[in-house]
């Protein structure tokens, strides 16, 4: 008698057992760990799995404070996939995001009777150390250039448009822009000429600015 009472008191311990080594064990899983003797360097021990002391290792906790740091200081976004930007190679972050830095490529040449464009990343805002970035317009001999600041943001004082009547010289200088949010500024050229310069140092930064113009006979 005293055999069977110890034999059942043996079969409801193991049945126990069993049954905590089965729901940790689908804890563990259930929190993307995995049941192993010892967590390796990358991994975090959130403790027991049950059997022979098993530990349930789950990855390391995801922390992205330092990369974040590194993509905004070379004036990055975190992107899925980086398309106009540069792909710094920092990243992927946890949410598989790239650091997409800055391209800094701007300016242009317009030669069409009418038409429009915008500073870098308009309306997102443009890159730091543009460093005087040209945007020239010529349209036919004989005409003149009506030119149409739609949307202009750029830092108070420190970042600058020049607006040229032709060509860059201090006789064909017609205005210096700066600060905002303004809109509907206009200029026209004397002749079938106008050059947009674009300066912007290495701090603030703002949406920038967006440009029509048209032909005037």
């Amino acid at each position: 008698m005293k055999f069977v009472f110890v034999l059942a008191i043996f079969i409801v311990c193991a049945a126990a057992v069993t049954i905590l080594k089965v729901k940790n064990t689908r804890q563990c899983k259930a929190e993307g760990g995995i049941c192993k003797q010892t967590c390796a360097v990358d991994e975090e021990d959130t403790g027991r799995c049950c059997r022979h002391s098993y530990r349930c290792c789950q990855p390391t906790p995801c922390d992205d404070t330092l990369q974040y740091k590194l993509c905004t200081d070379i004036n990055g976004l975190t992107k899925p996939v980086c398309v106009n930007e540069a792909d710094t190679g920092i990243g992927p972050f946890c949410n598989n995001n790239r650091c997409c830095a800055c391209n800094s490529t701007c300016g242009g040449t317009f030669n069409g009777p009418d038409g429009s464009f915008a500073s870098n990343r308009y309306p997102s805002n443009y890159c730091n150390n543009h460093d005087y970035c040209i945007y020239n317009i010529t349209v036919k001999k004989g005409s003149r250039v009506m030119l149409n600041f739609t949307s202009f943001h750029i830092e108070d004082n420190s970042d600058s448009v020049g607006v040229y009547d032709g060509e860059i010289s201090r006789d064909t200088y017609l205005a210096s822009l700066t600060g905002g949010p303004k809109e509907g500024i206009e200029f026209t050229s004397t002749s079938n000429t106008m050059i947009i310069r674009f300066y912007s140092d290495s701090s603030i930064v703002y949406s920038g600015f967006n440009v029509s113009y048209q032909t005037l006979q």
